[in-house]
């Protein structure tokens, strides 16, 4: 997902470009959160004797699980989050996504394997195999998207369906000064323009994990690009639109574009016989481009990012009636959304206590 190894280039040739900070830091500032690989994470993370949470019909609830215990911390902590859901993918990420599926399939044999291994032989190590195999047969599903946005507008969190990729929209947020910066583990935010990407922001408290910062213009500066080559040599280190070219690893990527800085000169100057060109870069490189350029985004003139009070009723309803949540524990949880945002909503600078002397 995202761009193969970026991260590593950047720590290479632009290290002052990454900053470890505390989550904490990140209080009163509104952050864009792409939601899709959380929902996942949740689903296979927060399991028990290997198996997801479930409600008395039998229905998942380890997403919820997971996004209430998420979604409070951040609000404890005073930062506001924006959680931004994917809509339909490109047309060229149909690759990535059969393949994926193809995987899943394969994984599916290899559980049926381990669990008959199980059977046989119940150990630790082969109760760990069959754990790791279930993990990678998750799908999400509509109902688990559904659940999310349910759970996350009753807790008065914006909520936004992005009508494509959730980073590019994320991206848009950051570029429009409505979120100062997204969290996500897709290094691909970059290309579609964010300013600052926090990676690892939404890891468990428990992991005691700093969040990593990016920034972008000091990437760009650093590695001497502007966007449109920085795009360029993502594309040509391997996206989610297009494999990178055979044997073209990430320092050599930077060389090339360096050199040539444009991927139809890399194109024409490349030794084919040593390099094997995809032949979706020849055909469509100008629409994968375009992707990146100019994604389909959310006109953020007609979002609502409000955030709003908390829905008691209604979230002791979805949570505790529909999901078989325990009372005590989401009261609890009540208690503490609506003092941590009445306390953050009252906060202000010292200086709003004065009033402004206007010199003659």
């Amino acid at each position: 997902m995202g761009i193969k190894d970026l991260t590593k280039l950047i720590k290479e040739n632009a290290p002052e470009a990454i900053k470890l900070v505390s989550k904490k830091s990140f209080k009163g500032k509104v952050i864009a959160i792409d939601s899709s690989v959380l929902i996942y994470q949740f689903l296979a993370q927060v399991r028990i004797g290997g198996q997801t949470l479930q409600n008395e019909n039998g229905e998942d609830t380890s997403h919820i699980q997971g996004l209430l215990n998420r979604a409070t911390n951040l609000i404890i902590m005073g930062i506001k989050p924006i959680f931004v859901f994917d809509g339909k993918p490109p047309e060229f990420k149909y690759g990535t996504l059969e393949k994926r599926t193809a995987a899943k399939e394969k994984a599916k044999e290899k559980l049926e394997e381990a669990k008959e291994k199980m059977e046989e032989d119940d150990t630790e190590e082969t109760r760990a195999e069959v754990d790791k195999f279930a993990k990678q047969t998750i799908k999400m599903t509509g109902k688990h998207i559904s659940d999310c946005k349910t759970l996350l507008r009753l807790m008065g969190i914006p909520v936004i369906d992005a009508p494509c990729e959730a980073e590019a929209t994320c991206a848009e947020l950051v570029k429009k000064g409505i979120a100062y910066a997204v969290g996500s583990e897709d290094m691909d935010t970059l290309t579609f323009g964010s300013g600052i990407l926090l990676r690892k922001f939404t890891m468990p408290e428990s992991y005691k994990e700093p969040v990593m910062e990016i920034n972008l213009s000091i990437v760009l500066s650093k590695f001497d690009l502007d966007q449109d080559q920085f795009i360029d040599l993502c594309i040509l280190m391997g996206c989610d639109y297009c494999p990178n070219i055979t044997g073209v690893g990430p320092k050599t990527a930077f060389k090339l574009i360096k050199k040539h800085h444009c991927l139809e000169n890399i194109l024409e100057e490349i030794d084919r016989k040593k390099y094997h060109v995809p032949e979706i870069l020849d055909e469509k490189l100008e629409e994968i481009r375009e992707l990146f350029v100019s994604p389909n985004v959310i006109d953020t003139k007609n979002i609502d990012t409000k955030f709003r009070p908390i829905d008691k009723e209604g979230l002791i309803e979805f949570l505790c009636i529909v999901n078989n949540f325990k009372h005590e524990r989401v009261m609890k949880i009540i208690e503490k959304l609506n003092i941590s945002k009445k306390v953050n909503t009252n906060q202000s600078s010292i200086t709003s206590f004065f009033k402004k002397i206007v010199k003659d």
